[in-house]
């Protein structure tokens, strides 16, 4: 998203009349000394005061270069002021008087002094929200800078004000109100900055947005570890999130798209953008390629990095090239996301992240991250990015490298998903864990498996295959020993990956067993006699059936009469070893 057209702000006007004299002042021989005298008055509250300063000084400031004057005064956190000048033999006496200061600097002032009593009710009420948010901040002066500045990016709305000066050009605006123009954001940074400790000043000068406009505009400089940069919390308030594209940045950065006059500043702005001035959120880095930029803006965001900062070469194509940066940041997750261009720094701010979401690289790391909701109620969806490689072994063969893997998951339904081969990613959805998976390595262990599995009369269960066993292709030893086990009419079964096995719609005869010994079958048709069981099966080994059915049954007739039931009535099924009894009435 681009950043917001640059907000104009009106210098304010300068008003010539006689004022008291005042006791002399500081002299000024030179430009500088005359910026320091200047700021050192005001600072101090010494209003009204006088500089004695030569002609050529004198000439500098109020001459025909009006500029110099209102960037030195704005800086000073000053709208407006009155002057006189008396010449004298070396030059003259410069008589200051009627300060009008932004709301926040006069509040700073009557906190520094001790004389907040002489405040007004919209200040008084503009301090209590500017100490309450001073004093919610915490960590480094850099964390709770950065916490300021995001607060006035997220509770304030830009509001342009081409008229008279308002609440909306100072700090009043921007805490009471919600609503500020850049002299708003600029004076209730500057306040919120004092009250926590920070030094801070404003910074009057013209920016140029993306589309050309020009225009007056203020910011802020602020000093940290001995070094002052500049902060436009202006234009790094964003629609959705804060951006960092201004925040903290030096001299030759800001001169992108900023202009000002250096020499009316009473310090000097540090040209290191690599001086520790960034929150930890960030990530800056430099790339000499597309695969650099990649590689750097994948690691980023696998950190959890809410902002990155790349450098950018000329040569690199930035606007020709965003589907390939997209396919990086949606592979992390990214849902949603801003991004800026100026000059040779792209700044990629994440604003939401899927909120289950995991980079892999590799399927066990996957598997990992799946089964770790397994137990708790799981989560509406989840979503996986996979690295190149693993995208593509996952992937290929329509998709046959994904299935295998979900397979392997604790997921009751693996096949409900949504994938990207763009971004490398899959949102499983409709999620169903079940317990770990017993794996089979042959069909005499799925005969035991079953018999054990089948046993509480499950509507469903599942396996998954290894070893020697295949049942890709073919079920039939499957539904041979489901029906040894009771099964009764027909089922469902669902093959993921082939190696997952899931059989369903499972429904069982209301009497049957399976029996290994003589005794085993004894005991079971004796148990149904004494229950007057209508009708049972007796499942039974294929030894055992054998043995049973051979000279036409006879022993099994013998053992119904032995249990009481020798008036019922036998059937055979050879193609199930299963012996089906009807006791009658």
């Amino acid at each position: 998203m681009l950043r917001k057209l640059v907000c104009l702000c009106c210098a304010a006007a300068l008003l010539l009349g006689a004022v008291p004299a005042t006791a002399a002042g500081a002299r000024a021989e030179s430009a500088d000394a005359f910026v320091r005298a200047f700021t050192d008055a005001v600072d101090a509250g010494t209003v009204p005061f006088s500089i004695s300063c030569t002609q050529a000084v004198y000439d500098t400031f109020f001459g025909e270069d009006s500029t110099l004057l209102t960037g030195l005064y704005s800086a000073c956190g000053v709208t407006s002021f009155q002057y006189s000048y008396t010449r004298e033999r070396n030059g003259g006496t410069l008589r200051i008087t009627g300060l009008e200061l932004y709301a926040g600097r006069r509040i700073a002032n009557a906190v520094r002094g001790g004389a907040t009593g002489r405040l007004n009710s919209r200040e008084q009420a503009a301090l209590s929200a500017a100490m309450q948010i001073a004093g919610s901040v915490s960590g480094t002066p850099l964390e709770q800078e950065r916490q300021l500045h995001d607060w006035l990016c997220r509770h304030v709305t830009y509001t342009r004000n081409d008229g008279p000066y308002g609440e909306n050009d100072n700090a009043i605006g921007a805490l009471l109100n919600g609503q500020a123009d850049c002299d708003g954001y600029a004076d209730a940074f500057y306040l919120l900055c004092t009250l926590a400790g920070i030094p801070c000043r404003h910074v009057h000068g013209v920016a140029t947005d993306t589309d050309g406009t020009r225009g007056n505009h203020m910011w802020n400089a602020v000093r940290l570890d001995g070094k002052w940069t500049m902060v436009d919390v202006t234009w790094d308030d964003r629609a959705e999130a804060p951006s960092y594209l201004y925040f903290n940045v030096g001299a030759r950065r800001l001169a992108w798209d900023h202009e000002w006059r250096a020499q009316v500043l009473p310090f000097t702005v540090a040209d290191a953008e690599d001086a520790g001035l960034k929150p930890a959120e960030i990530w800056l880095a430099d790339a000499d390629s597309w695969s650099a930029i990649e590689q750097q803006l994948a690691a980023a965001l696998a950190a959890s990095r809410s902002c990155c900062q790349l450098q950018v070469p000329a040569a690199l194509n930035v606007w020709g090239s965003l589907d390939r940066l997209s396919a990086v940041i949606y592979s992390a997750g990214i849902e949603e996301y801003q991004w800026s261009f100026a000059q040779d720094t792209l700044e990629i701010v994440a604003l939401r992240q899927h909120a289950h979401f995991r980079f892999c690289a590799t399927e066990e790391e996957a598997l990992a991250f799946i089964n770790s909701f397994a137990g708790t109620q799981p989560p509406a969806e989840i979503k996986l990015g996979f690295t190149q490689e693993l995208g593509t072994q996952l992937f290929a063969n329509r998709r046959a490298g994904l299935e295998r893997m979900l397979a392997r998951s604790h997921l009751a339904n693996p096949n409900t998903y949504a994938y990207s081969d763009a971004s490398r990613t899959v949102t499983l959805k409709d999620l169903a864990y079940v317990p770990p998976l017993t794996e089979i390595g042959n069909l005499f262990d799925l005969q035991t498996y079953l018999r054990s599995a089948l046993a509480d009369r499950p509507a469903q269960v599942t396996f998954l295959c290894g070893g020697s066993l295949d049942l890709s292709g073919d079920l039939t030893p499957v539904s041979e020993i489901l029906y040894r086990c009771g099964l009764s009419g027909t089922y469902s079964y669902v093959i993921s990956g082939n190696t997952r096995i899931t059989l369903q719609g499972l429904h069982y005869y209301d009497a049957f067993a399976f029996c290994e010994t003589r005794q085993e079958a004894a005991d079971y048709m004796l148990a149904c006699a004494r229950a007057r069981t209508p009708e049972f099966r007796l499942y039974c080994t294929d030894s055992l059936f054998l043995s049973l059915s051979r000279d036409g049954s006879a022993a099994v007739f013998d053992m119904l009469r032995d249990a009481g039931l020798s008036d019922a009535s036998l059937s055979l099924n050879s193609a199930y070893s299963c012996f089906v009894v009807s006791a009658g009435s």
